[in-house]
């Protein structure tokens, strides 16, 4: 999805611990850094920042 902060920058980010159908215009995501994949044998982990929905 694309996410916009309130300061108006906009970057791609997954967003997380939701359904589709609950990824709305509008949502309050907060990011959280997390891992993205494991690569290769070696195990190598890629982290970065994934969007989830704010608790209210």
């Amino acid at each position: 999805a694309v996410v916009e902060t309130p300061e108006g920058a906009r970057f791609m980010a997954q967003v997380v611990d939701c359904e589709p159908e609950e990824v709305v215009p509008g949502l309050d995501l907060d990011l959280q850094f997390r891992r993205i994949r494991r690569e290769g044998h070696g195990g190598i982990l890629c982290y970065g920042h994934k969007a989830v929905p704010a608790r209210s």
